[in-house]
């Protein structure tokens, strides 16, 4: 047992503050991070919640892991879950995660998911990063990879 590095797709998320904010407000802070297109979602002042709409995942995840594979080489087995799970995403083992996000305007949301894992790697040494998670999901949010998972990926340490 140990702490692992993994990447994962949002299957869920509940985000919360302790300001109110409106819904143009809750949207340009998460949207930052997530594309909202990708959830089915539910809002009111101080809550914001989605869970990824199925067909997003079934239709995707082949191509997402392909793209992997490519990034990596053939040689690393980053499509293990894909061979035991293929499409279905109630096949994949889930992890927790929570980061804390801030806007310009000071608002801070607290962002809980539930990761649909699609790739562990190595043992590390920490048990928890604060900037990185964010770093590599902004960085998938904003690349052109080609796929809609992409507005949904979040890196963790898990374990």
């Amino acid at each position: 047992m140990g702490t692992y590095y993994a990447l994962g797709v949002v299957q869920d998320f509940n985000a919360r503050t302790k300001k109110s904010l409106t819904r143009q407000q809750w949207e340009k802070i998460l949207d930052e991070r997530l594309n909202l297109d990708l959830f089915n979602v539910a809002v009111n002042n101080d809550y914001f919640s989605g869970t990824i709409k199925p067909e997003i995942f079934k239709k995707n995840i082949a191509n997402f892991f392909q793209k992997l594979k490519d990034i990596t080489g053939k040689i690393r087995a980053v499509d293990y879950y894909f061979i035991s799970s293929g499409d279905d995403i109630s096949q994949y083992p889930t992890e927790y995660c929570e980061v804390t996000l801030s806007d310009s305007e000071g608002n801070q949301i607290e962002l809980q998911t539930n990761l649909v894992l699609l790739f562990i790697e190595g043992k590390v040494s920490v048990e928890e990063f604060q900037i990185e998670p964010m770093l590599m999901n902004w960085l998938f949010r904003h690349s052109n990879f080609g796929n809609p998972l992409a507005g949904a990926i979040m890196s963790s340490i898990i374990g």
